[in-house]
């Protein structure tokens, strides 16, 4: 338990950084992959091929948004260096052992669907952004969703709970 309150606290951290200067330190990333490995070995639902799929998924994403890009530009394009900070695709990669397959997709995707549509309505409300804090903001959800499983007595390992969701 004390693992999660390490990590939430080096979220917060991350949260702070990037809100404010756009940037996080470097030795949150190794931090935090270290600190997830430890929870998931610690873990006994936990397999090395969560981390695989889920290190596949991330790839697949930013093969997807680098084609999307390049397509639309007619040249190669790499995201992380006009779109993402390097910083955010190292940020995705090192929560991968944090989750199951299913869980990591829909947090993955769910997660960037709500700071979308905050940043979005923030954009149009309030003020114009030049940058998005991606990790800052999938941290701060990352503390919300882990506060749910909590709540729950749910494990993010587990993936059937959520199966059984959504198939009813």
């Amino acid at each position: 338990m004390y693992g999660y309150y390490l990590l939430g606290l080096i979220f917060l951290i991350i949260t702070y950084q990037d809100f404010k200067e756009r940037a996080i330190s470097a030795w949150t990333i190794p931090a935090i992959f270290l600190g997830s490995l430890c929870l998931a070995w610690s873990d006994d639902i936990w397999q090395v091929g969560f981390l695989l799929f889920n290190i596949f998924f991330v790839g697949i994403q930013l093969l997807g948004v680098s084609l999307y890009f390049s397509i639309k530009h007619r040249a190669w394009i790499n995201v992380t260096k006009d779109y993402l900070g390097l910083g955010d695709v190292l940020f995705f990669l090192a929560i991968t052992p944090l989750f199951a397959p299913l869980q990591f997709c829909c947090f993955f995707i769910g997660s960037l669907l709500l700071i979308l549509i905050i940043i979005g309505i923030y954009h149009l409300s309030i003020k114009r952004l030049k940058t998005i804090p991606l990790a800052g903001a999938m941290s701060i959800c990352w503390l919300f969703y882990n506060a749910f499983l909590f709540y729950y007595n749910l494990s993010s390992y587990n993936d059937w709970n959520l199966v059984q969701y959504i198939y009813g």
